[in-house]
């Protein structure tokens, strides 16, 4: 069977048509229409797409394009597009990939040669600004530049000067420096604290963080100090490392050169790879720099003896405050004994004073009955037979004379009253 044969191509135009017209602004007066012709760029580019899709056409139907071939392809092509950032890996990442190590790029950074050095910077280094390499360079210059030696050049000061060129040029850009200071052999090992004496932690973290200080987008850099610094100054170099910001950089770890791509959804992922794997060391540098500061913290004589004076002193004031709530406790308590102490001998009191005034009342009531008595007693004896009214008497008195004051006085003006016989 004959494979269909599909045709994507713009047909040429009907020279039956009319031509283009433009129409002026006198719109009602068909005089003035004017004829144009199809001239220009423009045309002449829509005339050779035209001629070269006939000849496409005729290529499909003579077979020298294979259509159904190309249209595969075509779909695939549209597949990607519609997903450019697939993470599928191009069938050829790997003759791309370039991995580095460490090492490697330490010796690339080596084999450039110490720019700092070829500028006269060697003393600076890192800490060099923009304005000590132009003046630098300018220095060089006077002495290094082709113009200046003239005639009397050699090979040797060509090569002088072209590597003088190239620590200029790689210096005074930002991004060019910065990969370059980030290439450059760097210990990032932290030191061991186990028995690692005071003079020891002072003089292995110093220069421990003064290296890692070159860093730090935030100058100046505190010092580590030493067992006179004040701890203000110690937590606050601390409190500096913690937030330590740094602009260390690991593009130099690449593994794809972006001008290898082929195109720009390559060039894409290629990038999105590179930026991965600088976040992978980026995270692993934030770890050391926590690490590094954490060892340092913990072994630090002056923060050991730090903490222990204030847990001694957290441990005293728990034990004063300890000792001033049981003080208080021991005080409400003899408070509340003192108070029950005044109150059972109040009711001691109280009780002995109300059982004697209960004994006085019953001695006085005895000593009025026997008053009274004795009362009826002298009436019998001073009037004989008249003791059948005693009694009565004798309540009589008792409800006249109800105190013994009285009682007595009654007696002694009965005593006083001469006997009678009775008629």
């Amino acid at each position: 069977t004959t494979a269909t044969k599909k045709l994507r191509a713009l047909m040429p135009a009907d020279t039956s048509l009319t031509s283009p017209q433009v129409i002026t602004s006198f719109a009602m007066v068909s005089n003035l229409a004017k004829k144009v012709e199809p001239v220009g760029k423009g045309y002449a580019a829509l005339q050779l797409r035209w001629v070269e899709q006939i000849q496409r056409q005729k290529d499909i139907e003579s077979g020298k394009i294979d259509f159904e071939a190309e249209e595969k392809q075509r779909l695939a092509d549209f597949a990607q597009d519609q997903n450019p950032e697939d993470d599928g890996e191009p069938k050829d990442y790997e003759k791309k990939k370039k991995k580095k190590t460490k090492e490697d790029i330490e010796r690339e950074a080596l084999l450039m040669g110490d720019l700092y050095s070829i500028l006269g910077l060697e003393d600076k280094t890192y800490e060099s600004s923009e304005g000590d390499i132009a003046k630098s360079y300018r220095k060089c210059a006077l002495q290094f530049h082709p113009d200046k030696l003239g005639d009397k050049i050699t090979e040797k000061d060509k090569e002088v000067w072209l590597k003088i060129q190239n620590a200029y040029e790689t210096l005074i850009d930002p991004v060019k420096r910065k990969k370059y200071d980030s290439s450059l052999p760097f210990d990032e090992n932290i030191p061991d604290t186990e028995g690692m004496s005071d003079k020891e932690f002072y003089d292995k973290f110093g220069r421990t963080f003064t290296n890692n200080s070159r860093f730090s987008t935030v100058k100046p850099v505190p010092n580590l100090g030493d067992e006179k610094t004040p701890m203000e100054e110690v937590f606050k170099f601390y409190k500096f490392w913690d937030d330590f910001k740094t602009w260390r950089e690991f593009s130099q770890y690449d593994e794809y050169d972006l001008e290898d791509a082929q195109d720009r959804y390559e060039k894409r992922w290629m990038d999105q790879q590179n930026k991965k794997l600088r976040e992978k060391y980026v995270k692993a540098e934030r770890k050391r720099l926590i690490q590094m500061t954490d060892s340092a913290y913990k072994a630090d004589p002056r923060v050991k003896a730090q903490l222990a004076k204030e847990a001694a002193e957290k441990e005293a004031a728990k034990k004063a405050k300890k000792e001033a709530k049981a003080r208080y406790y021991q005080e409400i308590e003899e408070k509340q004994k003192k108070i029950e102490e005044e109150e059972r001998k109040k009711k001691e009191e109280q009780e002995a004073k109300e059982t004697a005034e209960k004994e006085a009342k019953k001695l006085a009531a005895k000593k009025l009955r026997e008053t009274a008595k004795k009362i009826v007693e002298v009436c019998v004896a001073k009037m004989p037979n008249s003791e059948k009214y005693h009694k009565f008497f004798l309540i009589e008195m008792v409800k006249q004379y109800p105190k013994q004051e009285a009682m007595d006085v009654l007696l002694a003006k009965i005593e006083g009253i001469e006997a009678t016989t009775p008629q």
